[in-house]
């Protein structure tokens, strides 16, 4: 599997995940880790200017479906304003 693969594979399994569970990646569960660590080290990238370009649109994209599910306390989210 090339770098590329790899990199929509994981950005695939992340989308999935936050469609099946109507939440982002968690640093706190166990299971979560690996997604979480993954979309914060593309962050980094991103906001340098160094995240290819065929890359940056579907990036955005997991930001603002990300964006959706931010908490604002650990019984509401934003969706449901």
């Amino acid at each position: 599997m090339t770098q590329d693969e790899r990199w929509h594979w994981h950005y695939d399994q992340i989308m999935f995940f936050m469609r099946k569970n109507r939440r982002c990646p968690s640093k706190y569960y166990a299971e979560d880790i690996a997604m979480h660590n993954w979309i914060k080290y593309n962050k980094k990238v991103y906001h340098k200017g160094l995240l290819p370009a065929d890359r940056v649109k579907k990036f955005e994209t997991l930001l603002k479906k990300a964006a959706q599910y931010r908490r604002i306390n650990q019984f509401q989210y934003l969706e449901e304003q």
